[in-house]
């Protein structure tokens, strides 16, 4: 039944379709059978069993967005480097080249950002967007 919901849902959109979850445990076996084309979730979360999920997922030629930028303002704000760095960490546990980084993965705040004030709002949304663009320049640089 999720699988057919997920697809209805999917149809719907009329293009490729993004679920973003904020859930520990992401049912991975359910997503790898939907038309789904693109999972947004939080990096910190991811386990094992998470990480395993993913790779299978970015593997069957589909793309992830790593919520690697906090929800709140942190206490010191990490640069653009710290946060190609951090989605670098997670293709690399996965033993991916550097390029699936520019291909199919994506960077992001970790969940919304409705209760976040807006200076930290739109500073997120640019620190992703600048850590987008230095992926697609050289992923292969990032340390």
């Amino acid at each position: 039944l999720a699988i057919t919901l997920l697809d209805a849902c999917a149809a719907a959109v009329g293009g490729a379709a993004l679920l973003h979850t904020c859930a520990g445990e992401v049912p991975w076996n359910v997503l790898q059978r939907s038309a789904i084309q693109a999972v947004s979730l939080d990096a910190d979360l991811l386990g094992d069993v998470g990480l395993d999920g993913v790779g299978e997922f970015v593997d069957s030629d589909r793309a992830v967005v790593l919520g690697v930028l906090p929800t709140a303002p942190p206490q010191i704000r990490p640069t653009v480097e710290q946060v190609a760095a951090a989605a670098a960490a997670v293709t690399d546990r996965l033993g991916f080249p550097r390029a699936v980084l520019r291909e199919r993965v994506g960077v992001s705040p970790a969940c919304g950002l409705a209760a976040a004030p807006e200076k930290w709002a739109r500073a997120a949304i640019e620190l992703a967007q600048r850590t987008a663009d230095v992926i697609a320049e050289d992923a292969a640089a990032i340390q």
